[in-house]
């Protein structure tokens, strides 16, 4: 089972991904940023956090 740690690290970088995804100018980029974003959220429901949004 994941720890707290864990849990804080996937919805960071959740954020982080969603942030960036937003920002990027090129579309590879954005659609790179939504990929890892996605796998993050995944991530975190996998460990019993569900982020909103996600």
């Amino acid at each position: 089972m994941p720890g707290e740690n864990d849990i804080e690290y996937f919805a960071r970088r959740l954020r982080s991904e969603r942030r960036m995804a937003h920002q990027a100018v090129d579309e590879a980029a954005r659609q790179l940023h939504i990929r890892l974003a996605s796998e993050y959220a995944r991530r975190a429901r996998k460990a019993g956090v569900y982020v909103i949004g996600a």
